[in-house]
């Protein structure tokens, strides 16, 4: 089963994270309350689930909500923008599985052994940002609705970007593009959000050469 928020606030699907309803969970747990994430203003909860060190899952994005028809409609392709061979060279891996849909490419490193970086994979997704709303008025509101999701400002590319949940998700608003990173890497020594923010830039680098950015 897979937990995925998004915001679909002024008619535009906004991934929000990966982790949040793990996130949400653990919080009404310490705090005894029963507010849902979907209670959240402008958020559907949907849903992922994310594999811990050693395991072969796939950690994936997803911004499809029900009844948000044409949201991907005209986006780029998502796996045209970073190369399988940049992606293993930035995992340390040779990912043997890459897989796409409408507005999301995934890369895993599978195998039929238990070996060192099993379970290893990255997800990125493409969504059209809402119209007429600005890169700051987006982080604003990111950074309001969801503080029990830890978002934190960070760049990528010069760009204003965000950390989500547990650090290795991604959100940047190019302006023409809203671009979400999700990396787990089980390498020993590696670090998850090295490989997000490292795919994130060369995603975000090729958008605005080819596409524009704000």
């Amino acid at each position: 089963m897979k937990y995925v928020i998004n915001d679909i606030s002024g008619g535009a699907v906004r991934k929000i994270t990966f982790g949040a309803l793990v996130a949400i969970g653990l919080l009404l747990s310490a705090c005894g309350t029963t507010k849902s994430a979907a209670n959240s203003p402008g958020t559907v909860a949907s849903g992922t689930t994310k594999p811990g060190k050693g395991t072969s899952g796939t950690t994936t994005t997803s911004a499809k909500a029900t009844g948000t028809s044409g949201a991907t409609q005209g986006l780029p392709s998502p796996c045209s923008l970073i190369t399988k061979s940049q992606v293993s060279a930035i995992f340390a891996l040779k990912i043997n599985s890459v897989t796409s849909s409408a507005g999301q490419c995934n890369w895993v490193y599978s195998s039929s052994k238990l070996v060192t970086g099993l379970g290893s994979n990255a997800t990125l997704d493409l969504n059209k940002p809402t119209v007429g709303q600005t890169p700051s008025a987006y982080y604003k509101l990111l950074f309001k609705t969801d503080k029990a999701l830890n978002f934190k400002p960070t760049t990528i590319d010069n760009l204003e970007a965000a950390n989500g949940f547990a650090a290795h998700e991604i959100l940047i608003d190019t302006g023409s593009l809203i671009v979400t990173v999700a990396a787990i890497t089980t390498v020993p020594g590696g670090s998850s959000l090295q490989v997000a923010n490292q795919i994130a830039t060369i995603v975000v680098k090729n958008i605005c050469s080819k596409y524009s950015c704000s």
